[in-house]
């Protein structure tokens, strides 16, 4: 079997899971960055890691996976949020939404928390209070729950979703 494992990674959060789930998949896996917009054609599977932005997974992701056709695409990701809250599971509908343009199905599906890029919390830091990205106590709290994260839990998680023996389970 060939598996094609692609990811976008701004920070490093999701190379580091694309680097886990390839490690453990069974049969031929190629592993590339989607920046070097690898072609789908050949693959018997397709799996696709992204980060999200304040808008949904990051454009790189997106106009990837844009010219990719009737395939099941696994997806995983990272996000500097909870993933369990509506913000969260609103990322999995919009993606299959995206996908449904070019008759695409998702197959599995992984979200976790990802550390938050220190650039970003330190230009957060310098906004004036009542902007929408102002550094509320809330906000302080959930860069302080992410940090480290994907940790080994969440690396677990994803090869246990993923490196099973048919990975469209």
């Amino acid at each position: 079997m060939k598996i094609l494992v692609t990811y976008s990674s701004q920070t490093g959060n999701t190379r580091r899971l694309a680097e886990a789930i390839a490690a453990g998949l069974s049969g031929e896996v190629t592993l590339c960055p989607v920046k070097e917009s690898p072609a789908t054609s050949g693959y018997d599977q397709l799996l696709h890691g992204f980060w999200v932005t304040t808008a949904g997974a990051d454009e790189l992701s997106l106009e990837y996976l844009a010219g990719i056709w009737e395939r099941e695409i696994s997806l995983f990701g990272t996000m500097g949020a909870n993933p369990e809250t509506a913000y969260g599971r609103s990322i999995a509908s919009r993606l299959k939404n995206h996908l449904k343009r070019n008759q695409n199905t998702i197959g599995n599906w992984f979200l976790c928390k990802g550390e938050i890029d220190p650039a970003l919390i330190a230009w957060m830091k310098t906004l004036p209070e009542g902007h929408p990205q102002y550094p509320t106590p809330e906000r302080r709290q959930n860069w302080e729950a992410a940090r480290g994260h994907p940790d080994a839990a969440d690396l677990a998680h994803a090869m246990k979703i993923f490196c099973s023996a048919d990975v469209s389970s």
